[in-house]
């Protein structure tokens, strides 16, 4: 594998995705702007690309949703003084909209791809040095960016390879989608990695569905995943304890590796990896008292260890794990004040009959943790799992075995078949610390 020092010496073509029935002249129709024919490629493709990252139901619900795109960036490539004109010959023939809003705090406008050209897009090489250039600059600030761990993890991502027999087998007659555009990105060496605010990691990977995931390998090898089951309730239940929501005294003495007024969560990943609270994580332990009995969450928290809590929801709702699980989330995270005025849609009410029924009180401290903003439990719980995978984990292996591979996905952590044991290991005593004991599922992609 060539270090990025190495490739920085070189200027090789990028790997980029372009309309179909792409033409030139019909996007910019002024001769004098046809030796800008990259440059429009790589506006199209960007959009593309972007939307092809957004989650499956992003893509399904917001369809014509605007990509955010900030137009200093794209002077850097485009180049200051043709950009102006490029982009209103896109906007005027129609290759892309804007939506014309600016975006607060943000510098940058909507965009989206126009009617001028198809929905389906080939691959196409950029080989303009001007381009290139500025995409390296680009990806090589955003790796000095990161810190020390996901620098690491980034390199890691840079050894996983495709199994070509395979994956050519799978798409040998069929037209490239948005998803397999992915492990087009994959093959040819193209890869990402973004931290969001509440610190977790996103990466070609992550975006990947499961069913593609089977073609990577490392060294030859395909890979194994380590998946936390029901991490976010679980990790839910702990801060339900912690933060004494249910009332009643029911917590008296619980601190865990996220406190209840976690206020370093807010701050941008450090290259310092130890405990966000300030030392070794203290063990969390469940108080067995008569109010936490009664409550319900120290069955939730059971179940959730267990990795049970999804599959008895769907015995109660007569429904699959899947079904459970997806409206189980639903109910975590959705907004109270939405459905003030009107009824829940009768899923989620038979999912809150049946919690409510399994588990007394959990729903109400869940209510109660979204008083001020529906989103803070979703962005805290958020938070806690990446300090968790990323700094206890995956700092832990890498401290042990700096050399080992290793890869992320949320809350699952991707290996080689000959580590599983030593990851699955080094999992259990971090979750020790914390005083759970979850299931973790162990298979082959």
């Amino acid at each position: 594998m060539k270090s990025l020092d190495t490739e920085r010496k070189e200027l090789k073509p990028r790997l980029w995705h372009a309309p179909a029935d792409f033409e030139v002249t019909k996007c910019l129709p002024d001769r004098r702007l046809h030796r800008y024919r990259e440059e429009a490629v790589y506006i199209l493709g960007l959009i593309h690309w972007q939307k092809a990252m957004r989650f499956g139901r992003l893509r399904k619900k917001q369809r014509i949703a605007p990509i955010r795109l900030k137009a200093a960036y794209l002077r850097e490539v485009l180049g200051k003084t043709h950009y102006g004109a490029i982009m209103a010959a896109l906007k005027a023939t129609g290759a892309i909209v804007c939506d014309g809003v600016a975006w607060r705090g943000q510098r940058c406008y909507g965009y989206d791809l126009g009617p001028l050209f198809s929905r389906k897009f080939r691959d196409v090489f950029l080989t303009k040095p001007k381009i290139l250039k500025a995409m390296r600059r680009r990806d090589r600030t955003a790796y000095e960016d990161l810190p020390t761990l996901d620098q690491h993890l980034f390199l890691n991502l840079r050894r996983i390879q495709l199994d070509d027999a395979a994956w050519n087998a799978a798409t040998l007659t069929r037209d490239i989608d948005s998803t397999e555009m992915m492990l087009r990105k994959i093959e040819a060496g193209e890869w990402f990695y973004r931290i969001d605010p509440f610190s977790r990691r996103h990466t070609n990977i992550t975006n990947l569905h499961k069913s593609l995931r089977k073609y990577l390998t490392v060294d030859g090898q395909h890979l194994i995943s380590l998946d936390v089951s029901a991490s976010q309730p679980l990790i839910l239940a702990i801060k339900i304890a912690a933060t004494n929501d249910l009332g009643g005294g029911c917590v008296s003495r619980a601190t865990a590796v996220w406190p209840a007024n976690a206020s370093h969560v807010r701050r941008r990943p450090s290259n310092s990896y130890r405990s966000s609270s300030g030392g070794p994580p203290t063990p969390f332990t469940m108080p067995e008292t008569p109010d936490m009995e009664r409550s319900g969450t120290a069955a939730f928290l059971h179940d959730a260890e267990r990795g049970v809590l999804y599959e008895k929801l769907a015995r109660d709702i007569g429904g699959t794990r899947n079904e459970a699980k997806v409206m189980w989330l639903k109910i975590m995270y959705y907004d109270p004040k939405k459905w003030k005025n009107r009824s829940l849609p009768a899923e989620m009410r038979k999912i809150i009959d049946a919690a409510n029924n399994r588990y007394p009180g959990v729903i109400a401290a869940i209510e109660k943790m979204k008083e001020r903003d529906y989103r803070k439990l979703s962005h805290d719980i958020q938070r806690s799992e990446a300090e968790v995978m990323y700094n206890m984990i995956c700092n832990s292996i890498h401290q042990q075995r700096p050399a080992m591979f290793i890869a992320t996905i949320h809350d699952c952590i991707l290996c080689k078949p000959e580590d599983a044991a030593f990851v699955r290991k080094v999992m259990d005593g971090q979750f020790r610390t914390l005083g759970v004991q979850p299931k973790i599922k162990v298979t082959r992609l």
